[in-house]
Order: C-alpha cells, then structure tokens, then sequence
C-alpha cells in the first residue's frame, strides 16, 4: 500500500516537473519568437527605408540626368539654329552683294556715252597722282616748290661748260671758292629773311641732283638752316642739265649765249627744234623739249611721294630750274632764258602767277637789255659753230693738251 502510494506520488511529481518545464519551454519560445518578430520587423523597416532612399537616389539621379540631357539637348538646338541663322546671313550677304554687282552693271551698261565718260574722268586728286599736266593753276600742286642753282663750279670758274652726265659727279665739277661763298650768302640772306627751323616757309625736303657741285650746295644748305640728313634726298637723272652734244666743254661764255640763241630763234613754243650736233664720247645732244620730259617726270614723282611738304630743288645749271617755272607757269619754251637762273640764286614759293610776276619784272629792267645783247653775240658764235665742221671743234681740254704738248716738244 505505501510503496504503490509513493509510485503514484512520483508519477504525479513527474508529471508536475515536465508540465512545468514545458510550459518553461513555451515560454521560452514564446519570448524567442517575440524577439525574433521584433529584429524581423526592425530589418524590414530597415530595408523599407533604404530600398525608398534608393528609390528616391535613383529618382534624383534620373531627374538630373534628364535636365543634363534638356539643357544639351537646348544647346544643340540653339546652336543648330544659329549655324541655321549665319547660313542663312550669308546666304543673304552673297545674294546682296550678287545683287549688288549685277545692279551696277546694268546701270554702267544702260547709262549713255556721255555719262560713262563722267563717271569714269578721274579726279583732281587721282590725276596728280599721275603725270603732272602743264601749265598748274595756282593751287592746283600739292607741295610748295622752291628752285636754286647751285653756286659756281669749278668748271663755270675755268670758264668750260661741261654737261655730260657722266662726268658730273667728278669733283672738278665742285664748288669753287667763289661758290661756296654765293651759297653761304643766299642761305644768310633767307636766315635774315625768316627762313628757319621754325619757319612755315622753311624746306621740309631737300632734293638735289648728283652733280658734285648740287651735291656740295645741298650739304652746305642742310648744315646752314638746320636740316636733317633723312630730309636731303638725292635725284639722279631727272636734274641733270640739258646735254649739248658736240659743243659740250667748250668755253662757257660763249657756247651758253649760242644754245641761248638757238633756243630763241628755233626751238618753237614747245622746244621740239634746236638740236645741238652729236657727239661720239656720248653725250647726249638734247633740245629743250627733251629736258622738258624729265622735269615733268620729276615734277609728277615728288607730287606723288609729297603731300603738303615744301621742296627746295638744286639744280646744277640755270636753264632746269627756268624751264620748269616756264612749264608751270605756261610760257613758251622759246622764252625760257628770260627766267635764266643765276648761280646760288634761289626763288621761292614758284607758282604760276609768281613766276609770272618774275617774267613781268626782268621785261621791265635792264635785264632784258642784257638779254637782248646776249642773244646778239649768241647769233654770231651759232653761225661760227654751224660753219665750222665737227671734225675741227676741239673742246676747251682737248686744247690744254695739245698746248701743254707743245710746249714738252718744243
């Protein structure tokens, strides 16, 4: 009885315990399984919101993708539109211009002879830019021009008139003594005159041919009033002095009062005759008309490389500088030894009416006495010379030597 007692007591105790324990363990499970809800439900939340700030990232990405690719796409299209507009533009500029060209040609060709030839006459301008037309109105040169003749040579003061330009740059043709002083004197006197650096009137350009007595009047002129070197321009053909052929270095005072003559009498009002005879050491044997070609190519070089300068010329004779006051002044060339050049003599501001004026004042004085007497002994040596046959005329050097031969034989 008491063991079958205490069988049933354990068996009940048993049963308590593992009742006991499994329910422990259901609770156990219960709160594993709370937990467990609680961390699953905590990382979904979390993967809910990472996988919205994704979403949200890709969204951002996507819109500014898409403005990146708006504003590309509105660049390309503003600048598809401008190469449109400039194809456009020049499009219309070459349509215009076509248009242009062709409208002017129909006008030329539909206008009349008369207005063709108006619109093609060149201006004041354009045509002093070419060959200078005599005579030159007052006003109508764009430079202001004075002329000088050098001073008196070595030559001139031996009494040989040499005019080969080939030997015009040999220094027995420079200055002499006498001629520098003359120059000297003719700068002091514009000095006193008001010609100075300062001067209005003072020449900005010095052009002188090469002959070496022109060369040493211009260094003389450049040092006396005060001009630069860069302002000394040399000339070297369209200066030099009228070539008279086979009478070249014969005496001075007599062969210039027949070539005086002869121009008087026979070359015309344009200088087209009085030819001196030739000459085989080549010299040339020119006529005023021929003197009259250079001068106007070298008035119409200095009115195209000068605008409103003032030119002083050197001349190395008289007859260039009055022959080209002659040709501006419209005189006949037949006339020109009346405006004869003395050595350093210089006339400035040489102008149609001034040179007028001068022409005006030597018919009024005794010059045209001494012209007139000139030109009287000028007619008896041109027939002496046109008598006498070229084989005998022996120039001025020629007879030194044969002299001073002479005098060695004997």
């Amino acid at each position: 009885m008491n063991i079958s007692c205490f069988v049933i007591l354990l068996l009940f105790s048993y049963n308590n315990v593992s009742n006991a324990f499994t329910l422990q363990q259901q609770k156990q499970q219960k709160g594993h399984y709370g937990q467990s809800y609680v961390m699953n439900s905590i990382a979904m939340t979390r993967r809910r919101v990472h996988s919205n700030n994704n979403i949200n990232n890709y969204n951002n990405n996507r819109k500014v993708s898409t403005t990146k690719l708006q504003q590309n796409q509105n660049k390309n299209t503003n600048e598809n539109e401008e190469s449109n507009n400039n194809k456009r533009n020049k499009k219309i500029n070459a349509t215009n211009r076509r248009s242009f060209l062709v409208n002017t040609a129909s006008a030329l060709c539909t206008t009349t002879t008369t207005t063709t030839a108006t619109i093609m006459m060149p201006s004041v301008a354009t045509a002093r830019a070419g060959l200078v037309q005599f005579p030159c109105a007052d006003g109508e040169l764009g430079n202001t021009y004075n002329f000088m003749r050098s001073g008196e040579s070595l030559l001139e003061a031996d009494n040989i008139w040499s005019t080969n330009p080939l030997f015009l740059t040999n220094r027995e043709a420079a200055l002499s003594e006498r001629g520098i002083e003359q120059v000297e004197r003719t700068c002091r006197a514009l000095i006193a005159g008001g010609i100075n650096p300062s001067s209005p009137m003072s020449p900005t350009i010095v052009r002188y041919s090469l002959a070496a007595s022109t060369i040493d009047t211009a260094n003389i002129v450049g040092r006396e009033l005060k001009i630069g070197r860069d302002r000394l321009v040399p000339e070297f053909n369209f200066m030099d002095p009228r070539a008279v052929g086979k009478w070249d270095m014969l005496p001075l005072n007599t062969t210039q009062a027949a070539v005086f003559a002869m121009d008087n009498d026979e070359a015309g009002p344009y200088g087209k005759n009085g030819r001196p005879p030739a000459n085989e050491d080549s010299t040339p044997h020119e006529t005023l008309q021929d003197q009259a070609v250079r001068l106007r190519q070298l008035l119409s070089v200095l009115e195209t490389q000068y605008s409103g300068d003032t030119v002083l010329l050197i001349f190395p004779d008289g007859t260039g500088p009055a022959l080209l006051s002659a040709l501006i002044a419209g005189i006949d060339l037949n006339r020109v030894h009346e405006l004869e050049f003395q050595p350093s003599e210089i006339r400035l501001n040489v102008t149609m009416g001034n040179t007028l004026k001068v022409l005006q004042q030597k018919q009024e004085s005794n010059i045209k006495e001494r012209y007139q007497q000139t030109l009287q002994m000028g007619r008896t040596e041109l027939n002496h010379l046109k008598n006498t046959s070229p084989e005998d005329i022996m120039n001025v050097k020629d007879q030194q030597l044969e002299q001073d031969r002479l005098e060695m034989e004997a």
